[in-house]
């Protein structure tokens, strides 16, 4: 009898052995996560049954960064079907939205969506950019940027790689998950080495002086600019930031990186901005796509990050960002210029709860409403919120003044501690004292 060995490596027998039963190699688990992502997308855009997505996909315990919506797996069906009672004029339906796919990614236990969403026909739309954190199939973490097409300028129709612009051309698209309007990526570019391009570029360009060499030894001759505030091109991307370089640098303008996700050519940066004058910052999606060692396109989404948090939680990373309320914790009053609509201009965890005082006009104000929610403090002082809460679409557009500060680009800013370096998050944000808080959580490839 012949008895045949078969040769196994010392390699092989580590692995093995290091790996905990039932752990996933990391190729495994970024397209374990990809195939989660892209079922989800598939379900709420091409199926249009998004409680049956978050249904399926969002852990018991989600937890959620975005301002309007609680912890947990209902929260985001609470909130949408809440607004569209308080308002069925302008909500429509969740099946009648139009949801165009504009980017799907997976890296590892992240996953993340750039879409444009339209609630009805006469809805301009919102652009999205939402980050997952999988865990065993479940969505168990959540952060989105959005911003309203209506305020993104007059290179608006890039934004969306030139596909659904409208509600109507929206409805009429088929085939996104498969064909994203502004395309797959390409796996078969590394990864590592692109993110590891992005961050040295954006390292660079927050460097003194040093703004002009980044642009021109990152960024391809045919560059393309997806932002909708910036001039085309490398030469135009340095023109609007050298005019801006001076107040920037007397506001103390910085950067706390909090995460990135690389899927091949495409790269993704999720960041806070802080200044001086704005402690308490905007949130930063900037997507960037690569080619043969060069950056050859970039997006942004840019929101201003609101004075309330319904979950409690900070809205990119860290603690909870200075001078933001904690509604279920304390007694408020939003003060919202102009008509108020209905209480479908409230947080979604308030609207079950009574006004403690009914609606009234101050001449010099505009309408208050004053509500509490949970018991209110020994002495409750009353805040005031004067940047309106309005409701979720017409809050992201934020004050002319706070839109004049995001403007100021973020494809390269000033970073305060550094960059991420490599694959990873960087749990970071800004204390009540404009302490870094900084812990940087490492995540195998």
């Amino acid at each position: 009898m012949t008895v045949r060995l078969r040769r196994v490596s010392f390699a092989g027998i580590l692995l093995c052995a290091c790996l905990p039963l039932g752990a996933q190699l990391p190729a495994s688990r970024t397209e374990a996560s990809r195939a989660a992502i892209t079922d989800f997308v598939r379900i709420l855009a091409e199926q249009k049954k998004p409680f049956d997505a978050f249904r399926k996909y969002f852990a018991p315990g989600q937890i959620q960064h975005d301002p309007w919506i609680a912890d947990g797996n209902g929260g985001d069906e609470d909130f949408l079907e809440k607004r569209r009672k308080a308002e069925p004029e302008k909500y429509q339906a969740t099946d009648q939205f139009a949801n165009v796919t504009h980017m799907i990614m997976a890296d590892g236990d992240l996953v993340a969506v750039k879409s444009h969403v339209f609630t009805s026909p006469q809805d301009h739309g919102r652009v999205f950019v939402d980050i997952w954190r999988v865990q065993n199939g479940k969505f168990v973490e959540h952060w989105d940027v959005i911003q309203p097409m209506a305020d993104m300028g007059p290179n608006v129709a890039t934004v969306s790689c030139g596909k659904g612009a409208t509600y109507a051309e929206a409805r009429a698209l088929t085939g996104l998950i498969d064909k994203p309007v502004c395309g797959l990526p390409d796996r078969s570019s590394g990864s590592e080495s692109n993110r590891k391009l992005v961050l040295d570029y954006m390292t660079m360009g927050q460097q003194p002086g040093r703004l002009a060499e980044a642009i021109n030894t990152y960024l391809a001759d045919d560059f393309v600019q997806h932002s909708p505030h910036i001039p085309p091109g490398r030469q135009g991307l340095l023109d609007y930031m050298s005019a801006r370089a001076d107040a920037r640098r007397a506001d103390n303008r910085r950067s706390h990186f909090a995460r990135t996700l690389a899927d091949g050519d495409l790269v993704l940066v999720h960041r806070r901005v802080v200044s001086d004058s704005n402690p308490r910052g905007t949130a930063a999606a900037d997507l960037f796509r690569l080619r043969g060692g060069k950056i050859v396109e970039h997006w942004d989404v840019i929101q201003p990050i609101p004075a309330f948090s319904v979950s409690g939680r900070s809205m990119v990373d860290g603690p909870l960002e200075p001078g933001r309320l904690l509604p279920h914790l304390c007694q408020c009053r939003f003060q919202v210029p102009g008509v108020l609509g209905g209480l479908g201009h409230l947080p979604p965890e308030l609207l079950d709860r009574p006004p403690v005082l009914p609606f009234r006009h101050l001449p010099s104000q505009g309408p208050v409403l004053d509500f509490q929610s949970g018991s209110p403090p020994v002495s409750p002082p009353v805040q005031e919120v004067h940047e309106p809460p309005g409701d979720r679409d017409e809050y992201e557009q934020g004050t002319a003044d706070g839109r004049q500060d995001v403007e100021e680009n973020f494809l390269v800013g000033p970073s305060e501690g550094g960059v991420v370096a490599g694959r990873g998050e960087q749990r970071g944000g800004v204390g009540e004292h404009g302490d870094s808080v900084r812990e940087a959580r490492g995540r195998e490839e």
